[in-house]
């Protein structure tokens, strides 16, 4: 491993390149900054400075662990953006993905749009809790609720609100599948359950293998959960209430067929692929009328 800021970042682009990794020179990025803290502007403008054994050794660690074992990026640098909070992410959680962002967005800028602001929100298999955390700080006077049935996923949720100080967010350890009715019920619940199936599991990208089985696939056809929702959010959503939820390639009418009871739509995301499944049992919530993922989002 090389000794200058300039060599580490050149010698590392070039490991990830060479056994195919399509984003070798930002994921070097990433690195070389977790571990040393330095920018591209750093490599360029500094390149003679000297690290430290320790930097090196470490570096040398993580690209090992990228490299042989294909742990994905977000593991090793210990965190993500996800619309604009620092989210850790650990090997208990999920990772963060653009579709689920996307998701978000589509919320955020519909809600906005149509002048109503949900007061109470459920994220089930809140997992890192990044949508929980999300629109808790995009709709502050909200309450938000988290469910997952993993206390490791909850202790990382947890960790993230005090990172991210977002104080009207809790998380809970709840499994959809046990839960009985409730006395509060949620104007906007939001999933983006274990959807993948069985037998697509074993097929996918090295990478996914490392994080949580539990979060990516039901271990059977990939509808468990969207069965399950379609007899619980009655009883979970507020008369006006209304849902939204991810899903995979494919999906999208067989879901929208199980959740029959409500007025669905279904919005695609930035790839095209029908993603996203928004509904309610007040036929004319205004959400389902305006639901758009094409708004640009407006920060608080």
């Amino acid at each position: 491993m090389a000794t200058t800021l300039a060599q580490a970042y050149f010698e590392i682009e070039q490991r990830l390149r060479a056994v195919g990794i399509a984003e070798s020179r930002r994921e070097a990025e990433l690195l070389v900054r977790a571990v040393t803290g330095c920018s591209m502007l750093d490599v360029h403008t500094h390149p003679e400075r000297t690290l430290d054994t320790a930097s090196v050794e470490r570096l040398d660690r993580l690209v090992e662990q990228r490299v042989q074992s294909r742990v994905p990026i977000q593991y090793l640098v210990g965190s993500v953006v996800f619309y604009g909070l620092d989210v850790a992410v650990t090997p208990a959680v999920l990772i963060p993905r653009p579709e689920t962002e996307t998701l978000v967005a589509g919320i955020v800028a519909t809600y906005r749009r149509v002048g109503v602001e949900p007061r109470r929100i459920l994220d089930i298999g809140c997992g890192s809790g990044c949508i929980a955390l999300a629109l808790a700080r995009e709709f502050r006077s909200a309450q938000v609720v988290g469910w997952d049935v993993s206390e490791s996923a909850l202790a990382v949720a947890h960790a993230n609100a005090e990172r991210n100080g977002i104080a009207n967010a809790i998380f809970e350890r709840v499994d959809v599948f046990d839960c009985v009715p409730l006395e509060r019920r949620f104007d906007l619940i939001v999933s983006n359950p274990p959807y993948i199936a069985a037998d697509e599991y074993a097929q996918l990208e090295p990478e996914l293998h490392h994080e949580p089985r539990v979060a990516l696939t039901d271990d059977g056809d990939g509808l468990r959960f969207f069965r399950r929702f379609a007899e619980v959010f009655p009883d979970l959503l507020s008369a006006d209430g209304c849902f939204a939820l991810e899903c995979g390639f494919g999906q999208s009418r067989a879901i929208a067929e199980l959740l029959a009871e409500a007025k669905v739509v279904i919005a695609s995301d930035e790839a095209g692929i029908e993603r996203f499944v928004i509904g309610s049992y007040c036929f004319s919530h205004p959400v389902l009328r305006n639901f758009s993922l094409h708004e640009t989002r407006v920060l608080s």
